[in-house]
């Protein structure tokens, strides 16, 4: 059993403390332990590994600030944390940080996204190319079969952004090149705007998009808390009207809205956070022992309907699961400037 201690309001460290924690401490620098899927990561995947191995957990909540979470890495370094886990807010602004990390020794490792220009010690991400371009395949399926039932394209679409955020970047980027691949004069994009990466920034641009914007069809937001908050703007402030959304994450309450049938929200691309949490904490464990392991691997994705509900974040990780879930496993060299594509 453990007990997650709060000892700081500004920052917000939260002490997991193990009965057999004697093996030093492990800092985790999270994007936001508001954003649940970063809960599934840190706290169900990858402390239950550590703690089992003997290791105290610190998590410092840098709630979405990269400054916070530059921070917290010169916090892990006074503390003289054995590793870093770090969940990048922005790809490219950790990287003094890490140096200063890595030059006392102290080894970082990243899930969600990698950080750029920076000697980290490997990543465990989703393919959020493969997230995006899948998204987009089914916006045109989607919107082939309007027009099937004598819809008139082109059909509007609005595209939410989090461009500090590589993970959203890719998703972007994949489902782009998606729409790229629709018949002639089907889709046109009207608007692309950040939508934040949370609840409040999705349910703003949505409400926005549709004064701006009445004949806009759909709408991908770059994550489940951001399309969960479009998907409540749209409920509430044009309840009936035919307006879709599109998400990324597989978060349970956003599976949930899309396997009602009634909500605005229709479909996600899967993520799987406790499996990387698990998968990232078994490679920082051995990388401190001394130990092979691939130091940059993705996840697969897949889109969640209403015809398709089935529940990633739920999987159980395990060694097993991993040959299902893994779509990139390999080695590269330290620093990168941009995601990999293989």
């Amino acid at each position: 059993m453990r007990k997650i201690l709060l000892v700081s309001l500004l920052v917000g460290i939260a002490i997991s403390v193990g009965l057999a924690a004697s093996k030093g401490i492990i800092g985790i620098d999270s994007f936001a332990q508001s954003n649940p899927y970063f809960i599934a990561l840190n706290n169900e995947g990858a402390i239950p590994v550590l703690e089992a191995a003997g290791y105290q957990v610190v998590i410092i909540d840098a709630n979405q600030s990269p400054l916070a979470q530059s921070n917290a890495i010169y916090t892990f370094i006074g503390m003289h944390v054995k590793a870093i886990l770090v969940t990048p807010i922005d790809a490219k602004a950790l990287t003094p940080a890490i140096e200063a990390a890595v030059k006392a020794g102290i080894p970082v490792y990243c899930a969600d996204e990698p950080a750029f220009g920076a000697p980290i010690s490997g990543v465990v991400e989703t393919d959020n190319y493969l997230a995006g371009y899948n998204d987009g395949k089914y916006a045109i399926t989607l919107l082939e079969n309007l027009q099937k039932k004598g819809e008139q394209p082109p059909f509007e679409i609005g595209i939410g952004t989090f461009n500090v955020d590589d993970a959203c970047v890719q998703r972007v980027l994949g489902f782009e090149d998606a729409i790229k691949t629709a018949p002639a004069g089907l889709i046109k994009v009207v608007a692309i705007h950040d939508d934040g990466a949370n609840f409040t920034g999705g349910y703003s641009l949505a409400s926005s998009w549709i004064n701006a914007f009445p004949k806009m069809k759909l709408m991908l937001l770059c994550n489940d808390p951001s399309s969960i908050g479009g998907a409540s703007a749209i409920s509430q402030l044009a309840p009936g009207r035919e307006l879709y959304v599109l998400g990324i994450d597989g978060n349970p309450d956003a599976v949930k809205l899309i396997a009602s049938g009634t909500s605005p929200l229709i479909a996600t691309a899967s993520q799987y956070p406790t499996f990387e949490g698990w998968q990232a904490a078994e490679n920082l464990l051995a990388l401190l022992d001394g130990k092979p392991y691939m130091n940059f691997i993705q996840t697969t994705s897949v889109i969640i309907t209403k015809d398709n509900v089935i529940y990633p974040w739920a999987i159980t990780p395990s060694a097993s699961i991993a040959s299902q879930l893994t779509a990139v496993a390999t080695n590269i060299s330290y620093p990168i400037d941009v995601t990999p594509h293989f």
